[in-house]
C-alpha cells in the first residue's frame, strides 16, 4: 500500500522530521511506500522556511507526488 505522510511542521523543533521519520520507518518496516513532506526538504537540502527556494521545493514536491500517484495507479 502507498502512504503519503502529513502532519504539523510550522513552529515544531526541525521541523518535526523526526515524527515523520519514525512514521515512515514503521510503514516502511511493514511492506508500504512511503513518502513524506520531510523526504523531499531532505532530498533537496532545502528547509521548510528556505524562501529562496521555495520555487525549487515546490517543483520538487510536485514531480514527487506525480511519481507516487503513478506508482499507485501501477499498482491498482
Amino acid at each position: 500500500m502507498h502512504f503519503y505522510i502529513a502532519g504539523p511542521m510550522r513552529g515544531i523543533h526541525l521541523f518535526n522530521f523526526p515524527a515523520f521519520d519514525a512514521a515512515k520507518k514503521y510503514l516502511s518496516m511493514n511492506g508500504h511506500s512511503v513518502i513524506s513532506p520531510a523526504d523531499i526538504d531532505q532530498m533537496t537540502g532545502t528547509g521548510m522556511r528556505s524562501l529562496p527556494h521555495a520555487e525549487q521545493r515546490r517543483k520538487s514536491f510536485t514531480a514527487t507526488v506525480k511519481h507516487f500517484l503513478s506508482a499507485m495507479r501501477s499498482t491498482c
